[in-house]
């Protein structure tokens, strides 16, 4: 049921993609941001108890809702999977940004790019070059293709909608107080809200470990395997943002590209201020090396469709 699910939420965002940042980012984060100033008081324990209310309770009454339906009624146990992960799920969150990033590249669009690419990351980009534009591009596509892509299908395929929904909650109380927090350590000038933040960081990190390390895996074994393994090994460890490095460093080797990440956890609105670290191997990117990123994304997903189509039909024998 996870396969057909995950294939016909693929499909439906083909036709009609959710507007997943009015929909779901923004009242999300909206609400952290209020829990923040209801709970907030610099200790680590309120940050847990936080995270256990915008995180852990959602993630449990999915779950229990999930199991009921599906010994009850599992026709409406299978659509409610569709929705939670229809939510949840973000191909186009992706594909849309970078195609348009990519095709003014092409038509050298220089300004058009750089507008394109300030609104999808946040930061200003006036004085990038096209290479600088490129390569910050692929740097956000790669990461995102893991947030909003792999990773929710890897803990939708673990534990059902449940899987999805932590996933997607814990990474957006990551981005609304984890990274406020890891700024706060590593900037002066930064608001220090204490270690209220802390604990949405650490938990992220767990949760995103593994779906980071195979989508990095996957990277390499449908790219340039050699390279990606080398700058994995070399050069992940370069960032604040171990996991991300992971996945960046990876699809770089994979692309034969030479890359840029500031770390999202130190760079200001403006961007200009952040730890910066260099990633890949070979040519400088271009939009060419942005149509092999995005060929390399579908690719990995095809990867890891047939992995669970595998495992799904290995299921069946056993239960024969």
């Amino acid at each position: 049921m996870s396969l057909i699910s995950i294939l016909l939420v693929l499909i439906l965002e083909q036709f009609q993609a959710l507007p997943a940042k009015r929909l779901v980012r923004a009242p999300f984060l909206r609400l952290a941001q209020r829990v923040m100033q209801y709970f907030n008081d610099g200790e680590y324990r309120n940050g847990a108890l936080g995270w256990g209310l915008l995180v852990a309770v959602p993630t449990f009454c999915v779950l229990v809702v999930s199991i009921v339906l599906s010994l009850k009624e599992p026709f409406w146990a299978f659509v409610f999977s569709l929705g939670v992960l229809y939510l949840t799920l973000g191909l186009r969150h992706f594909s849309n940004q970078f195609t348009a990033i990519q095709s003014a590249l092409t038509f050298v669009e220089v300004e058009r790019a750089r507008t394109l690419l300030a609104t999808w990351r946040g930061r200003n980009a006036d004085r990038l070059s096209p290479t600088e534009i490129a390569g910050s591009a692929i740097v956000r596509g790669l990461d995102e293709a893991h947030q909003h892509v792999f990773a929710p299908i890897f803990w939708f395929a673990l534990i059902g909608p449940a899987g999805a929904l932590l996933y997607r909650t814990a990474q957006l109380l990551d981005e609304s107080w984890g990274r406020p927090w890891r700024a706060s350590q590593g900037r002066p000038d930064a608001t220090n809200d204490g270690r209220y933040g802390e604990f949405s960081h650490l938990a992220f990190m767990v949760i995103d470990w593994i779906p980071s390390r195979l989508t990095a895996l996957a990277f390499a074994v449908v790219g340039d395997f050699e390279d990606a393994i080398q700058c994995w090994r070399n050069q992940a460890d370069q960032t604040t943002d171990a996991d991300s490095a992971i996945v960046v460093a990876s699809g770089a080797g994979a692309l034969g590209v030479r890359l840029t990440m500031v770390s999202s956890s130190m760079a200001g609105p403006t961007g200009s201020y952040g730890a910066i670290s260099e990633f890949g191997l070979g040519d400088d990117a271009d939009s060419n090396g942005m149509q092999r990123a995005a060929a390399l994304v579908w690719r990995a997903l095809l990867l890891f469709l047939s992995l669970l189509a595998l495992i799904l039909v290995s299921s069946w024998q056993l239960s024969f």
